[in-house]
């Protein structure tokens, strides 16, 4: 049989892959066109389907990318799958995340928020305008930081030996290159001390001087794809820290404190007596937004100032219209669906355990230096030992579970970066261009992800290609290798989730909510 042929058992394990990979395509679509329905706005209910259709496409683009890792170490050539085009389909996915990001969200955002009273044509032509203006400017200064610091610095290090020419037993005439001196070579290689002895008393023969480590850097030019896709994930990264930090304890946080505050049954007088103190809140409210107006109606506004209250007062109706909600379970649905609050305590529950691991994998290798353990490595390794599809299907859990981490941490913090709230997000209160603006980030987001965990899991995913990527050309970027090389983005995600546990437990036991409203 010819060498080249496959036999009819061997189409086995990728039949199965491919299976595997079109029903998660499926149910990951499927999942994003639900997210929007729970999140969009009344108001665009029945509008905006282009929007709408582009933004399942953005966050269906997002999981699909960070799934791309667990399929790419189960598709390297020492695994039971055979080998898959890899490093294409990587650049393909991040030069798609690209266009959406630069070119067909900026559109879409620009279409929906210009003049409604303006013309169909007239609101194309000015959309297709600024997101031309837009994506000049991004690409002039991708154009600048690719001429001046498109290089990749890859260290190398070599063992070097100096051997020296010599007449007889005791005359120098030259030094020899290692080529002539092979056999003295292995004898420096094997014992340091160690000279290559001459074959006659007379002959000219090479002697050990010393040999050791000799470190270098090769520079070569990064094409322009790739160096597209450091710069998104060297961006993404910063929101990934931020969003993902918080999302890291927020998400557990949240989902349990569905269970232990779920709504409960309530009589008549009860639900009357919490009617009463939602009225009273309502009045706090409207006398504080009147004492607001009182004392800033005659001057200047301060902007900053306005922009914090305006994000406290805005925070403390969401809490009020939830509660209210939360009443009106409690007392005219008797309590609600019984089973919402026990699956939001296991998944809880889950969440507590996958933060906790991402945690320990981040402390003990990627903090540490050298790293205490390889920890999820190993168990990784020896799961795929045992069944390899199980071992990726845990990864991509782990992977995706760090994408989710980051969109609740949009959620939560809605963009209030710098005490400003610019595209906040809230179930059945998110209007389309804020879905499209948070898609955007979570584009970026999600190949900062797929840099991070192929990081935090070096050595499962040895030999694919994102280790290749990330590991070998991304890390070593000119200027951005020093973010990589310090941990300034792991520092920064174990810093934002430290101080995001910190604020739940001081809200927790207080529940006090400051003028920030840096809510857990």
């Amino acid at each position: 049989m010819d060498g080249n042929s496959t036999l009819p058992g061997e189409l086995g394990p990728n039949v199965v892959l491919i299976i595997v990979v079109a029903i998660t395509a499926a149910l990951v679509y499927a999942v994003s066109w639900l997210f929007i329905i729970v999140m969009v706005h009344p108001d665009d209910k029945n509008q905006a389907w282009v929007s709408k259709i582009f933004t399942t496409l953005g966050l269906s683009l997002a999981a699909y990318i960070v799934l791309l890792l667990p399929l790419d170490v189960s598709t390297r050539s020492e695994g039971v799958f055979a080998p898959w085009p890899m490093e294409t389909i990587w650049t393909i996915a991040y030069i798609t995340a690209a266009v959406f990001c630069f070119v067909v969200i900026p559109f879409l955002v620009l279409a929906y928020e210009t003049d409604e009273d303006s013309s169909p044509i007239r609101r194309f032509l000015l959309a297709i305008g600024w997101t031309f203006v837009a994506l000049i400017v991004a690409a002039a200064i991708i154009a600048i930081m690719y001429f001046l610091l498109g290089f990749v610095e890859i260290p190398v290090e070599t063992n070097f030996a100096r051997f020296m020419a010599v007449s007889g037993n005791t005359t120098l005439v030259s030094e020899c290159t290692t080529s002539t001196c092979t056999a003295a070579m292995n004898a420096c290689k094997a014992n340091a001390t160690l000279c290559y002895p001459p074959p006659t008393s007379s002959a000219t023969w090479c002697g050990f001087v010393d040999c050791g480590p000799s470190s270098g850097q090769i520079k070569l030019r990064m094409s322009v794809a790739v160096y597209i896709m450091a710069m998104i994930s060297w961006f993404g990264s910063f929101f990934f820290a931020i969003f993902g930090g918080v999302g890291f304890v927020s998400l557990p946080y949240d989902l349990i404190l569905g269970f232990v505050e779920r709504p409960r049954r309530i009589d008549v007088k009860q639900f009357a007596k919490q009617k009463l103190e939602i009225k009273d809140e309502v009045t706090r409210l409207i006398g504080l937004g009147r004492d607001y107006e009182a004392e800033n109606g005659g001057k200047k506004a301060n902007k900053a100032k306005q922009r914090m209250f305006m994000n406290e007062f805005r925070a403390r109706v969401y809490q009020l219209e939830n509660h209210t909600m939360k009443l009106i379970t409690a007392f005219k649905d008797k309590g609600g669906n019984p089973l919402k609050p026990f699956f939001s305590l296991v998944f809880g529950i889950l969440a507590i355990i996958l933060s906790l691991s991402w945690l320990g994998q981040i402390v003990l290798y990627m903090v540490v230096d050298p790293p205490v353990t390889d920890y999820m490595n190993i168990i990784f390794q020896e799961m795929n030992k045992v069944f390899s599809l199980l071992s990726t299907i845990t990864v991509a859990l782990f992977i995706f579970y760090l994408l989710w981490c980051v969109l609740k941490g949009q959620m939560k913090i809605g963009m209030r970066i710098f005490l400003v709230s610019i595209h906040p997000m809230a179930p059945h209160e998110t209007m389309m261009n804020s879905l499209l603006f948070n898609t955007g980030l979570l584009l970026f987001c999600a190949v900062a992800v797929v840099q991070f965990a192929t990081k935090a899991f070096s050595v499962y995913a040895v030999n694919t290609a994102a280790s290749r990527l990330f590991g070998v050309q991304i890390e070593n970027l000119m200027f951005l290798q020093y973010f990589y090389r310090y941990n300034v983005f792991t520092y920064m995600l174990v810093g934002f989730a430290f101080l995001t546990l910190i604020f739940g437990i001081f809200k927790t036991c207080c529940r006090y909510v400051s003028y920030f409203y840096f809510s857990v």
